[in-house]
């Protein structure tokens, strides 16, 4: 895949992650939790299955879980934005506020118009002066 390419899944993984994104839409994240789960089985190479389950992680408060699939989702494809996202919000969460600041930093290098990001990165700033 091209470095700032949106990661895939395999063919049999796709149903999986199509039924685990519904069940995100609508506020299941334990059920996406487990659907993803399931997809990352089939499919242990995806970035986009690990973004996905930081995601619904984060959503039930597990965010050192998410940091975990954050950083293998950085590891699997390390020039898409989004794994940096998913890190710095679950950096932020933990209290990590420095490193927050560098996960968002890294992930606006690749993509600069994010809005998220730049979110990010302001209220790891903000949140690290309120905790000086």
């Amino acid at each position: 895949a091209a470095a700032g390419a949106t990661p895939t899944c395999s063919t049999e993984a796709l149903p999986i992650k199509d039924a685990g994104n519904v069940a995100f839409r609508v506020g299941r994240f334990e059920e996406a939790v487990r659907l993803f789960s399931d997809a990352i089985a089939v499919d242990p190479s995806s970035a986009l299955l690990r973004s996905n389950r930081a995601g619904a992680l984060s959503q039930l408060g597990r965010h050192s879980e998410a940091l975990a699939d954050a950083d293998m989702c950085i590891l699997l494809q390390p020039g898409w934005w989004k794994g940096y996202l998913r890190r710095g919000n679950a950096q932020l969460q933990l209290g990590s506020f420095a490193q927050s600041q560098l996960s968002f930093a890294e992930g606006l290098k690749l993509n600069p118009d994010d809005k998220a990001l730049a979110e990010g990165l302001g209220k790891a700033r903000q949140w690290q002066q309120g905790h000086g």
